[in-house]
């Protein structure tokens, strides 16, 4: 678990993808109710390009969560 803390707070990558969830997530973009996520889907659409953009080789999947 170290190793993976480590890894995360000393790679670029993971850094840019941080910053880029936190910026997304004051906009509304991060997800959130699905009663609502009509509201969202511009937000969430940009965040979900960016994301793609930043992540370009590596293998990204999103999950969502319904309960």
């Amino acid at each position: 678990m170290y190793v993976q803390l480590q890894h995360m707070l000393a790679d670029d990558l993971c850094k840019e993808v941080m910053g880029l969830f936190s910026r997304h997530r004051e906009q509304g973009g991060t997800g959130g109710q699905l009663g609502t996520a009509y509201r969202r889907q511009l937000a969430e659409l940009a965040y979900h390009r960016q994301a793609m953009r930043l992540l370009n080789d590596e293998y990204c999947f999103r999950i969502v969560f319904v309960s």
